[in-house]
């Protein structure tokens, strides 16, 4: 094998969310999950692929601040798809408190999250318009 990413662990423009119609459609979503740093939307796709998007706003931090959160953020999905159910948008948008100390601390709150996910995925794909709480 060549040197470089391996295919699998690769993050392609496909696997991200771009244009800000996809964003609205996957935010109008009503099956989302909080975690500390975090809130994450889930919108079920008509297809089996995965895709990431990523919010964080001015009241976050400073620009490099932002940049990090999102870099982690993506390394976070990108080694740990297993995570995260086939099929969906998964928005993360990053609490004005956020305070992501490197891609370990993410990864921590996304196995906490875990069960939670699993639960609004499934919500999702029954077509449930209101989650459960809890």
């Amino acid at each position: 094998m060549p040197l470089g990413r391996a295919s699998d662990q690769s993050l392609s423009r496909d696997d991200r969310l771009r244009k800000r119609a996809e964003y609205r459609e996957a935010q109008r979503s009503r099956h989302r999950v909080h975690t500390r740093s975090f809130l994450i939307v889930l919108c079920p796709r008509d297809d089996r692929r995965t895709r990431l998007g990523i919010t964080v706003t001015k009241k976050v931090g400073h620009a490099v601040h932002r940049n990090r959160i999102k870099r982690c953020v993506r390394e976070a999905f990108r080694r740990n798809r297993d995570l995260f159910p086939a099929g969906f948008d998964v928005v993360f948008i990053a609490k004005q408190g956020a305070r992501i100390e490197g891609t370990a601390q993410i990864v921590a709150e996304l196995e906490a999250a875990a069960p939670a996910i699993r639960k609004r995925a499934q919500e999702a794909r029954l077509g449930l318009d209101e989650p459960s709480r809890g």
